[in-house]
């Protein structure tokens, strides 16, 4: 299992940097509605030690954890999602 583990991290860490904008969730959330990632368990494990939340989903922005669904929710609401996209190129101005 702490091989499995492993991979998983290096796997998410590769996630995150490769990608401007990550969301990592599940089937079985009310917030997430597709889940593309076998070993969802071991994921949401790596993410939890990352991220000290146990909860998904968990959204990256170019590299940061931004937080679940409630904060991205938040910070749509707000205006600061928007802005924070815009700040780094994944939506355009």
């Amino acid at each position: 299992m702490a091989d499995k583990s492993s991979a998983v991290k290096d796997q998410v860490e590769k996630l995150i940097k490769d990608n401007t904008v990550m969301v990592f969730s599940r089937t079985t959330c009310p917030y997430c509605t597709k889940d593309e990632i076998d070993n969802g368990d071991l994921y949401q494990d790596v993410l939890g030690k990352m991220t000290n939340a146990a909860t998904v989903p968990r959204v990256f922005l170019a590299g940061e954890c931004i937080g679940g669904g409630d904060d991205t929710e938040a910070l749509e609401k707000s205006g600061e999602l928007e802005k924070r996209l815009k700040k780094i190129d994944a939506i355009q101005n």
